[in-house]
């Protein structure tokens, strides 16, 4: 099931610095689902239609599992963290851009979680 997850201003998402943001996969019903064998993606477009993702990530190259599984909520830590370096971001501009976090194993691809993703500029 994707779930939306907006990352807003009040995220504080600043171009050409290192974030971590985590996501907490459920199913349907909202039950956690164990992820920690799975191939994952993590892209971010200007726009839906932008051919050419801004920026890419996979598991292995930006995209980790940590915490332990468990099919209660409340005792689950099981978190996908997609780690964002600063050099990710530093060619692009101040925007609203589109973001998607996908299981990418053949026969079994599809979005987790999807959403926008404001992108602000500081004076640093």
């Amino acid at each position: 099931m994707a779930i939306r997850q907006d990352i807003d201003k009040a995220d504080g998402f600043f171009i050409d610095e290192d974030k971590a943001l985590s996501f907490e996969i459920l199913d349907e019903s909202e039950t956690p689902v164990d992820v920690s064998s799975w191939a994952l993606s993590w892209t971010v477009r200007r726009h839906l239609t932008s051919e050419a993702p801004a920026v890419a990530l996979a598991s292995g190259a930006g995209i980790a599992i940590t915490g332990t599984y468990n099919v209660v909520r409340a005792v689950n830590t099981q978190r996908v963290i997609v780690t964002v370096a600063d050099s990710d971001t530093g060619a692009l501009t101040a925007a609203t851009y589109k973001h998607a976090l996908k299981r990418t194993d053949d026969g079994s691809e599809t979005i987790l979680s999807f959403g926008d993703l404001v992108l602000q500029k500081a004076a640093a």
